[in-house]
């Protein structure tokens, strides 16, 4: 996936604050990361009047505000409630049973000591409310909101994925912002349960370390960092019933065995991981293999003679959240060799502005990087965030192709088995069998070769009924044609009807003429 950091989430109190300050220098590392080309943004339990009154010049240094908790949003200057507020009876009851309170916008706050009474008010009105430590105060919040769901908003609204975010925070109301972004970091003044969750424990306190921390090689740390696996991708089962993971954070993966052995299966089985994930992904699908990814409800298909330029994919991922498959295998030969000639330079392209996609599926990989292939030597050492699919590793140049750091091998379906025989890699160690998970999504090799495209005499076949009668007429040489695509068609799941299937005992069987793949 891409390493570069793209948005900075931070909490005010006790994170950017010392003794309720925030120091020029803390500031200026704000607006140093700003000029990079990081979105900042501020995440904060406090109100937007609290936040006018004690600060008034503080949100300039932010992309986006969140205040209340996650409850309220604000993006150049213009504001949105996420939530409804806390019903007004609670607010009256708990300042008549002499609760001193502070009122935000859709939260209410007191001492934490008045955390037994809150709760029987809340059950006596029959409210849908939840209560969250933040230090010593009680906060009453509308259920279901976190600084976690406030820094999603703000993500979507600057267009950013929580993959490319860092969140740094002190307080018990920040752990759900910590462990949201893909790197968590806790200042040294932290609470012990944030520290515990953080990917990353800062050696000084609160403004200062998140100073030290920007002001640094604040690009390496993040790179450096992000060893949790609460982003591995799990694809099946070892022998031993261990989970068979792939760490979202390998620089990237090979996947590889002959034609027919399950290699597009394994690589639809990696999107649907990612895609549960909130990762994006980018499907260059060489021959109509991965169609079937349409039916997730967050992956938009391209099937036509022209596939999407670069403003298209942007407004996809970035806008719209949603992961693309373009499917090159009705597109003109020279058509599709010029945007694979392209291609590395359109998604370096869109990971400079956003960090997407996350990762790419390249299939075929031997045609387009081998030698002569219209992506010879495009990719450096450098580049992450690639699957390599191909039956011939080894025509992958060494030189050319950047550190592989798990390599997925499958070796088809042995006699009287239901599944692959294949095996996983990480890094230098040992390669494990494993049995794939099953698929959500439907996966059919090939689709438009055999539903668009002139078929060969030795791939003529013929139906049959179970007792071998011949119950159709051998394919022709004129064969039914599958409707034109339109310049590009994008294909959601809202849109397909479920695929009906005949009963097991009743399909007719299939016996080809020439012994070629139907």
């Amino acid at each position: 996936m891409s390493r570069r950091l793209h948005a900075l989430a931070v909490d005010l109190d006790g994170t950017l604050t010392h003794s309720g300050l925030i120091a020029p220098a803390t500031l200026d590392a704000l607006r140093q990361i700003r000029g990079e080309g990081v979105a900042t943004i501020l995440v904060t339990g406090r109100s937007r009047e609290d936040l006018g009154r004690y600060f008034p010049r503080l949100t300039e240094h932010f992309d986006a505000v969140v205040t209340d908790n996650g409850c309220v949003l604000a993006v150049g200057g213009v504001s949105q409630y996420l939530a409804e507020p806390v019903d007004e009876r609670l607010r009256w009851a708990m300042v008549g049973a002499g609760i001193e309170l502070e009122v935000g916008d859709c939260l209410l706050s007191c001492d934490g000591a008045h955390r037994h009474l809150v709760v029987e008010l809340i059950e006596h009105f029959g409210l849908d409310a939840q209560l969250l430590l933040n230090r010593g105060r009680l906060m009453v919040l509308p259920a279901g909101v976190t600084k976690a769901t406030g820094l999603l908003a703000a993500l979507h609204r600057l267009g950013l994925s929580r993959h490319n975010a860092m969140a740094v925070g002190d307080a018990e109301n920040d752990l759900a912002m910590l462990t949201t972004a893909q790197m968590g970091v806790a200042v040294a003044n932290a609470a012990p349960s944030v520290k515990a969750v953080a990917d990353l424990v800062l050696e000084a306190p609160d403004g200062e370390g998140v100073r030290r921390l920007l002001t640094q090689d604040w690009q390496g740390t993040w790179a450096a960092r992000q060893k949790h696996t609460r982003d591995d991708l799990t694809i099946g089962r070892f022998e031993d019933g261990e989970a068979a993971c792939v760490p979202a954070t390998t620089p990237n993966i090979l996947i590889s065995g002959e034609s027919g052995s399950g290699k597009s299966y394994l690589a639809g089985l990696l999107v649907e991981a990612l895609s549960a994930l909130d990762f994006r992904v980018l499907v260059v699908d060489i021959e109509g293999d991965y169609l079937g990814l349409r039916h997730l409800p967050d992956v938009v298909v391209f099937s036509g003679h022209e596939p999407p330029d670069e403003l298209v994919l942007e407004s996809i991922m970035r806008w719209g959240g949603q992961s693309v498959v373009v499917d090159l295998s009705v597109v003109d030969r020279a058509v599709a060799a010029a945007y694979l000639a392209r291609l590395p330079g359109l998604i370096a392209s869109l990971r400079e502005l956003s960090g997407m996609p996350h990762w790419v599926i390249l299939d075929e990989a031997h045609s387009s990087l081998g030698s002569g292939g219209t992506m010879e030597g495009a990719l450096g050492s450098a580049d992450e965030g690639f699957v390599f699919v191909t039956y011939r590793p080894g025509d992958l140049p060494r030189a050319d192709v950047p550190l592989v750091g798990a390599v997925i091998s499958v070796h088809g379906v042995p006699p009287g088995a239901d599944h692959s025989d294949a095996t996983l890699r990480l890094g230098d160690g040992p390669a494990r069998t494993f049995v794939a998970d099953p698929r959500q999504t439907s996966h059919a090799r090939h689709w438009h070769k055999y539903t668009a495209l002139p078929m060969t005499a030795s791939h003529w076949f013929t139906f049959t009924d179970a007792d071998g009668r011949e119950v159709a007429d051998r394919a022709q040489r004129r064969r039914v044609r599958a409707p034109a695509p339109r310049a590009a068609v994008c294909r959601r799941a809202s849109a397909c009807p479920p695929r009906r299937r005949l009963p097991v005992d009743r399909r007719p069987r299939v016996s080809r003429a020439g012994g070629g793949r139907p």
